[in-house]
């Protein structure tokens, strides 16, 4: 947990008045805690760098930087995809899973064994069968 310090490194939460939400932010703690508007500044900065690079390049290098960039979308898209439907698909497979269990279980119970034949109740004949 993060505490914020006063200007002189005494703990503020000790005086009366202090919120808690004041001197504990829960998402960015620690010696390098950043805003987001800085995260943001930086993130548009880099993309500006990145685009005055692409600029200078001739147009071979550039040709083959904006194809790494399109593979590296690729991978980063097909990877999230994969992130976002992966809860999905392991609740479908338990589902399936309990479902195929459910099911034995069921038969289990029903079934008579006799030696090494099983005979479910479907299969006995409550009574005898007329002839035709």
């Amino acid at each position: 947990m993060g505490v914020y310090l006063g200007e002189f490194g005494r703990d503020k939460r000790r005086r009366r008045g202090y919120h808690r939400s004041q001197y504990f932010n829960p998402v960015f703690t620690g010696h390098f805690a950043m805003g987001v508007d800085k995260l943001f500044s930086i993130f548009v900065a880099a993309i500006c760098v990145v685009m005055l690079v692409r600029l200078a390049l001739g147009d071979a290098r550039r040709a083959r930087l904006d194809r790494a960039a399109i593979m590296l979308w690729g991978r980063v898209r097909r990877q999230a995809l994969l992130i976002w439907h992966w809860r999905r698909k392991r609740r479908s497979a338990a589902q399936a899973r309990q479902a195929a269990q459910e099911v034995i279980n069921r038969v289990r119970h029903r079934v008579e064994k006799e030696g090494n034949v099983l005979t479910p109740e479907a299969f006995k004949e409550k009574e005898p069968r007329k002839p035709h």
